[in-house]
């Protein structure tokens, strides 16, 4: 199952598995995500039972392979040292 784009950043925004976030700073996130985006939870929620769709009635999980495609904040210092790597690069 491939989300689109646009579902992957729904999740990731309301949900922010990448976070690393306590219960109590996990629940203020979704305060404020809700208070920004007031539909955001939603379509997040609808988006996480069609993938809930994974374990099947007998309680045996279906086989998928889950890949993460969409990362909604920019790693900045990956990008600085890839821009580097390249500029040095370009200039041997």
């Amino acid at each position: 199952m491939l989300l689109p784009w646009d579902q992957q950043l729904d999740l990731h925004g309301y949900y922010a598995p990448y976070k690393n976030f306590t219960d109590d700073e996990a629940i203020e996130h979704r305060r404020q995500v809700t208070a920004d985006h007031p539909n955001l939870p939603a379509r997040a929620g609808k988006i996480f039972m069609k993938i809930g769709g994974l374990i099947r009635p007998d309680g045996t999980i279906a086989r998928y392979r889950i890949s993460a495609l969409a990362k909604p904040e920019i790693d900045a210092d990956k990008l600085a040292r890839v821009l580097l790597e390249v500029a040095k690069e370009r200039a041997a």
